[in-house]
C-alpha cells in the first residue's frame, strides 16, 4: 500500500475514534431518581475523621460554647457517633454505659416511665386537637338541638302557632343557630393572622382562653336572644383562633 493510502486510513480511523469519544462525550449519564433510589446510603459524615482530629474538633467546639466541664461526655458522644456498632472496643466508655447501649438492642421497648408520660402529654396535647374538630362540630348540632327546645320560650322568641311574630321568630331563632358559623367565617377567620402577627402563638392562645370562659358565662347569663346570639359566636370566634394559632403557627 502506497503511503498515501496508508495516510487516508490512518485518518478514517482516527476520525472513527474521535467520533466515538465525541459520542461519550454527548450522550448525557443516566439521571438518578433520588427518590426510588433503594440503593442509595447516607454516609456518616464522622466516617474516616482519625481520632486525634475528631478529639481535636470536639475541643474545639466545647471551647467555644463554654462546655468545657463536659468535654468528657462530648468525647465519647463523638466516638459513639462516629461507629455507632464499635462501642464494645471503646476503652472510654465503662462497663455499665456499654450495658445501657446493649440494652438498647436487646430491650427495645424498656424506656423511663416520664419518657413515656411525656409522649401521651404531647399526644394529647398535639394529636388530639387534630380529632377535637370532629367533635365539637358534633357537640355544637347536639347543643344547639336541645337548647331549641327550651331558650325561644324563654327568651320570649316562641314559634308557636299562635305568636302573631311566629314567622319572624323563627328566623331569629335560625340566626342564632348560625351565629357560632357567622363569628367564625366573618370575624375569626380574618382575625387569625393579624393576632398571630402581633401577639404571637402564645399570646393569641391566651386571649382564645379568655373568649373560651367569657362566653361560656355568657350564654349562661343571658337574659335577651342578642346577647344568646354574641356569644356563642364569641365561642366558636375562639375555636377558630385556637385552631389556626396550633396548627398554622406551630
Amino acid at each position: 500500500m502506497s503511503n498515501e493510502g496508508k495516510e487516508r486510513v490512518s485518518g478514517k480511523d482516527a476520525s472513527s475514534d474521535y467520533d466515538e469519544r465525541m459520542e461519550d462525550v454527548a450522550t448525557p449519564a443516566p439521571a438518578i431518581d433520588l427518590s426510588n433510589n433503594v440503593q442509595a446510603r447516607i454516609q456518616n459524615p464522622l466516617h474516616g475523621i482519625p481520632r486525634n482530629t475528631l478529639m481535636k474538633r470536639v475541643e474545639k467546639f466545647t471551647r467555644e460554647k463554654g462546655l468545657e466541664d463536659k468535654i468528657d461526655l462530648f468525647r465519647k458522644g463523638a466516638l459513639l457517633a462516629q461507629s455507632q456498632k464499635g462501642f464494645e472496643t471503646m476503652a472510654e466508655l465503662s462497663e455499665s454505659e456499654k450495658e445501657l447501649l446493649r440494652r438498647e438492642t436487646t430491650h427495645r421497648w424498656s424506656q423511663p416511665r416520664d419518657l413515656y408520660l411525656t409522649v401521651i402529654i404531647l399526644f394529647a396535647a398535639r394529636g388530639l386537637p387534630a380529632f377535637l374538630p370532629f367533635f365539637f362540630r358534633g357537640w355544637d348540632q347536639t347543643g344547639s338541638n336541645g337548647a331549641n327546645l327550651s331558650f325561644p320560650q324563654a327568651l320570649g322568641i316562641s314559634q308557636d302557632a299562635g305568636n302573631p311574630r311566629a314567622s319572624v321568630n323563627e328566623w331569629i331563632v335560625g340566626v342564632i343557630n348560625a351565629g357560632p358559623y357567622l363569628g367564625s367565617s366573618l370575624i375569626g377567620c380574618w382575625l387569625t393572622d393579624p393576632l398571630n402577627h402581633y401577639f404571637g402563638r402564645r399570646g393569641t392562645l391566651f386571649w382564645c382562653g379568655v373568649f373560651c370562659t367569657l362566653s361560656v358565662i355568657g350564654q349562661a347569663v343571658s337574659q335577651t336572644w342578642p346577647q344568646l346570639l354574641v356569644r356563642p359566636s364569641a365561642t366558636t370566634l375562639k375555636v377558630r383562633l385556637n385552631q389556626s394559632s396550633s396548627f398554622v403557627y406551630t
